[in-house]
Parts: structure tokens; sequence; C-alpha cells
């Protein structure tokens, strides 16, 4: 039995053959936006209040007026959104839970959270590895074309895979914005060999485990098959009470996104920032493992 359960991925699992990667790739999924962004060009972007606050600072950084939405317990938009010329709106698939297979117009995909969404249909995207797999860069975007000045033949990479929390905080503090696209030979050799059929068969194993027992208490409208989940996502009226005393438990759980402040505007934003319990379902746990934080987990629920 492992002595502690969350935090960074410190795991790879590898096979023989190459995966069939993409030619190019940036950085870090704030990268990818902000590529997309200058290709683009939008008068205006709406994009969820519930989000990294990295993806606002592409937009502003790029001077482009832009306009927050809710979204509901589904983590879809609470309202249709009516889009102008020349507007364009940020989607987030959250947590790997849904699996978009085909492209609205003027929306730009973000799937940073779900490095597994299928992509063939999909005509604005970017993702992230690091949140996934066992690797300190590396993000695809898609575009039918780019400007030949985004193109770099030389990349140095300064953020080092992380051997402990600490570097793994260092890195994370020290993601920068490069607009560059780099050929896939500089790719960590983590991510070219990575097996990601089993690792993404061992988290939707996972999340179904978890699904199954928690679904009854689970303030979250869930799915009960996910696509390649980042982590099962548990709100709770009482979420961060529960949080503390799971990480008491060496059972840690990230707070995303615990910047949030309007409260009165979005409500449902700032209850899922401060009380949404985040469960680890990675390649690094077996059933037994999700039996153990079950069941601690419940033992909590008993006392609060």
């Amino acid at each position: 039995m492992k002595n502690k359960f969350g935090g960074f991925i410190d795991k790879s699992f590898l096979k023989k053959k190459k995966n069939n990667l993409p030619k190019y790739f940036s950085k870090n999924g704030r990268s990818s936006f902000d590529i997309i962004i200058k290709f683009v060009k939008p008068k205006k972007i709406f994009l969820p209040y519930y989000a990294c606050k990295d993806l606002l600072k592409v937009i502003k950084l790029n001077k482009i007026n832009y306009e927050h939405y809710s979204i509901d317990k589904n983590f879809t938009p609470k309202k249709k959104i009516i889009l102008k010329k020349n507007e364009y709106a940020l989607l987030i698939n959250y947590f790997g839970i849904e699996n978009i297979k085909k492209s609205k117009k003027n929306y730009i995909y973000d799937l940073s959270l779900s490095y597994f969404n299928s992509t063939n249909k999909l005509g604005l995207f970017f993702n992230s590895a690091r949140k996934f797999i066992y690797t300190s860069y590396g993000s695809f975007l898609s575009l039918k074309k780019f400007n030949n000045k985004i193109y770099s033949e030389k990349f140095d990479n300064k953020v080092l895979l992380p051997k402990n929390y600490n570097q793994f905080k260092y890195n994370e503090k020290n993601q920068k914005i490069i607009t560059k696209l780099f050929p896939n030979k500089y790719l960590d050799k983590r991510l070219v060999y990575q097996d990601f059929k089993k690792i993404k068969n061992i988290r939707r194993r996972n999340y179904y485990f978890l699904y199954n027992r928690l679904k009854n208490i689970n303030i979250l409208k869930l799915r009960k098959e996910a696509h390649g989940p980042l982590y099962f996502p548990l709100l709770l009226d009482k979420g961060e009470q529960v949080r503390k005393k799971l990480n008491e438990k060496k059972i840690y759980t990230p707070i995303l996104w615990g910047n949030l402040k309007r409260k009165k505007q979005y409500p449902f934003e700032y209850k899922l920032a401060k009380n949404c319990i985040f469960l680890p379902i990675d390649q690094r746990y077996s059933i037994k493992d999700m039996k153990f934080i079950y069941a601690n987990l419940a033992e909590i629920l008993k006392f609060i």
C-alpha cells in the first residue's frame, strides 16, 4: 500500500513503439493558446469564470476584449453563448469527463484538462501533456496554417523533470508563455513512448469505481463513463473540511482555482473553488488504492 496519494505524477508507463504525434509542439498550454489567439485575432473572447488565471493573462497580453460566462453542474455553459462577427468562445473540457467530438464555429477548445479528448474533428484546440504524464513540457494544438515566424529549430528546455514536490512547484511557477512551435524531435522521450492507451484505461477504471460509490452524494451531475479523466471531481457542501481531513491522511487533492472572488456574481464557481474535492485516479493507482481512498473518505464523511 502506498504511503501517500495525489501530488504530481512521477511514474511512466513506456512501450517499445513510438506514438504517432504531431510534427510540432509548443512549450505548454498557455503558449498554444497564445499562438491560436495571435492567428485568429478575435475581437472578443467569451471564457468561463471557473478557469486557470493564465488563460485570462494570455487574453490581456494580447489586448483582447473578454467576457466571462457561468457553467452548470454538468460543467457546461449555463446559457447559450451568442457570438457576433469575429468573436470567439473558449470552451474548457473539464477534467476529461466529456469527449467533445465536433467543433462549433468560432470555438476554441481547451483540452489541457482532457488530454485524451478525440481531436480528429476539432478545429481550434490545444492541450497539455504534463498534467497527465511524467514530463515537464509539451502541448499540441491545431491550426490550418501558421506564421513562419513562430517556427523554431532551437529548443532550450529550462524546466527540468521534477524529482520532488518542491521542484514541481518551481516548474509550475516558471511556466512561461513562449510563442514558438518546435519540431517533435525535441519532445521528451517519455511522451514519445508513453503507453497512452494503458493510462487512459486505468484512469477510466478508477473514475468508474468512485462514480458508482459517490454519485448519490455528489452535487455535480457527472457522466457514468469518462474519457481518460484527470481527476474525479466530488462537490460537497462541506468539501473544504473534507479536503483538509483527507490531506491529514496523506490523500492530497488540489484546489482549482482558489483565486476566484466574485461570489455574488458567480456563486456556483465560487462553491467549486472552495468545496470541490479532486480525488486522484491517475495511472499510479490500482483498484486496491481506490478502495483505500474511498474507505478513508467514507470514514471522514461520518463525522462531518
